[in-house]
């Protein structure tokens, strides 16, 4: 019992220890990515943008500043066929939906006839029997 304790006390040290190791690594990673991914001079444009915009951010009388350049005319024109395609297809998605509850519907009532007929059949088969059990005493 003693030694089952102790090995999984160093089990979970040992494991704590290697995520640790693998924490640290991707962290040096990641901080290498965010200093690689965008150019000096382009951080030097961003950040004098971002720093306008945080001293217009409280006065009320200057225009606003914008900190990203808009976007080309063609990723504009690309986003509205997207946005136009995406609506049709959740047009078509909504109108799915809608026949197949409708189709449920349909069905359930189905259901409900059936079970109604099923019942009226069986009153009818139970009358004739009394009937015919009246006839025979």
């Amino acid at each position: 019992m003693c030694v089952t304790i102790f090995t999984h006390r160093c089990f979970i040290v040992i494991f704590k220890l290697y995520r640790d190791q693998i924490v640290q690594r991707n962290m040096a990673l990641l901080r290498n990515y965010v200093y690689k991914q965008v150019p000096k001079e382009r951080y030097d444009v961003l950040k004098s943008r971002y720093d306008e915009f945080l001293d217009a951010m409280n006065d009320a009388n200057r225009d606003p500043v914008k900190v990203f350049d808009p976007f080309p005319a063609t990723y504009t024109k690309q986003l509205e066929l997207i946005r136009e395609i995406s609506r049709d297809l959740q047009q078509k998605k909504d109108e799915d939906v809608k026949k197949a509850a409708q189709a449920r519907e349909a069905e359930e009532q189905q259901k409900k006839a059936n079970a109604e007929e099923k019942n009226e059949e069986d009153t009818k088969e139970e009358s004739q029997q009394e009937v015919q059990e009246k006839k025979n005493e």
